[in-house]
């Protein structure tokens, strides 16, 4: 619990003149944070929380907060003594929960706007968290966009999805849980069909995805009790959503070799990733094999799945999700007589050499560092580092589709042809 004596209320990073770098990763949490926190335990926070600041506020000592005491007025109306709830009585305080019917306000002055701004856009960010959790709903952040940039009070703050993401941040940070523990859930991405059957939980009906694939719902607490059952014997996940959908719905792969095929549609949210990792937990035997396009990022989509990603130097995401991913394709030795690439990009380039020296390689015009020369040439022997250098030698690129014309109404073997001969060649790289 954070007390109105123990420091800046939201901390140093959270009270910067400049913003976060904001994330586009659809869940992110905070390193430390409390994943498992109860909707009553996060109501609890979040209202002592509030209790702190209006004892700052009024406190003639120095007030705990950067944001000077007489800038802040705090008022609640339309609250009847009989109306409210006895939520604790402990301490010197008899703390009552304030009816949904009441009107709060919470009122800033400050001479730097964007401390201001920032201050007022995480109390609106708590205030719908605190109404949501409070109904016992839940809403996507796409839904608390257009929820926060609709609102009469609220529109001026919030003039974009980057904003509403920094806000939501800092309140998860603030707060110490997860923004799924906030009421805030992905927006459903994922993808899933194939020789599996799945139900959501003991007392519901078995739904196969033989014929017909089901997306993958946002909320990660739902995907805990999802059960799973069928024959298949590998599981191949795709980068693209037209990949998937020629795989499954139009070539039936799962029907020439039993397998499962799953998407999250580009770079993996965490939803999709918690969903192959409770299927890989159920079924350890299984080879789980990635299939990406041969650039930068569909190296850095398979790195995701392995061992998830970083979003700013102040939110990481969890690696509990990590998968043991097998390299299916597209490698370097698939393009062999492939003439279908495309030149690669400045930014291709520069993740390419990101990637490479995170794998401990040497470039050009980098200097020596602590590792030996043993050691940095036995990494830059992994499949990742091969295929990067192999990409920046050659300059070029590929997709997926390009090594299929058979699937595009051309000549030549089709997209389910490659996986199928790749799969029982045992063609895959760690």
């Amino acid at each position: 619990m954070l007390a109105a004596t123990d420091g800046p209320l939201l901390g140093v990073n959270a009270w910067g003149d400049e913003d976060p770098e904001p994330t586009d990763e659809p869940e992110a949490f905070i390193d430390g944070c409390d994943e498992l926190a109860t909707p009553e335990e996060v109501l609890t926070k979040l209202e002592k929380l509030a209790a702190d600041l209006v004892l700052a506020t009024l406190r003639s000592d120095p007030p705990a907060t950067p944001v000077p005491a007489a800038a802040i007025s705090f008022t609640v109306a339309n609250v009847r003594r009989d109306g409210a709830v006895l939520v604790s009585s402990d301490g010197p305080l008899a703390a009552h929960r304030v009816p949904l019917s009441a009107t709060t306000t919470l009122s800033l002055r400050d001479p730097n706007k964007r401390r201001a701004e920032r201050y007022a856009r995480i109390w609106t960010m708590l205030a719908s968290s605190h109404a949501h959790l409070r109904r016992n709903e839940k809403v996507t952040q796409r839904g608390l966009y257009y929820l926060m940039s609709s609102g009469a009070h609220t529109s001026s703050l919030f003039p974009d999805p980057a904003t509403v993401n920094s806000a939501l941040l800092d309140s998860v940070s603030l707060v110490a849980v997860s923004r799924r523990s906030l009421g805030v859930v992905a927006a459903p991405r994922g993808e899933v069909g194939g020789a599996m059957s799945i139900r959501e939980g003991e007392d519901a009906p078995w739904r196969s995805l033989w014929d017909e694939s089901r997306q993958i719902s946002g909320d990660i607490a739902a995907i805990a009790r999802w059960e799973f059952r069928g024959d298949f014997r590998y599981v191949l996940v795709v980068e693209k959503h037209s990949v998937f959908h020629r795989l499954f719905a139009e070539e039936r792969v799962h029907t020439r070799l039993p397998c499962v095929v799953v998407t999250a549609k580009g770079f993996p949210d965490l939803a999709t990733r918690a969903f192959l990792k409770r299927l890989q937990l159920t079924h350890p035997h299984v080879p789980f094999l990635g299939l990406v396009d041969w650039n930068p990022s569909g190296v850095l989509i398979l790195g995701t799945y392995r061992a998830g990603g970083r979003t700013s130097s102040a939110v990481l995401e969890s690696s509990r999700y990590a998968l043991e991913l097998k390299w299916l394709g597209v490698r370097s030795a698939d393009l062999a007589t492939n003439p279908a690439r495309i030149p690669l990009t400045d930014l291709d380039r520069a993740k390419a050499r990101t990637m490479l020296r995170a794998d401990g390689a040497r470039l050009d015009g980098d200097t020596a560092g602590d590792e030996s020369t043993d050691a940095s040439t036995e990494r830059l022997q992994s499949a990742r580092a091969r295929e990067l250098t192999a990409m920046c030698a050659t300059g070029f690129k590929a997709e997926i589709e390009s090594l299929c014309p058979g699937s595009c109404g051309g000549e030549g073997r089709s997209l389910s042809d490659y996986v199928v001969e790749k799969i029982l060649r045992g063609d895959y790289a760690d």
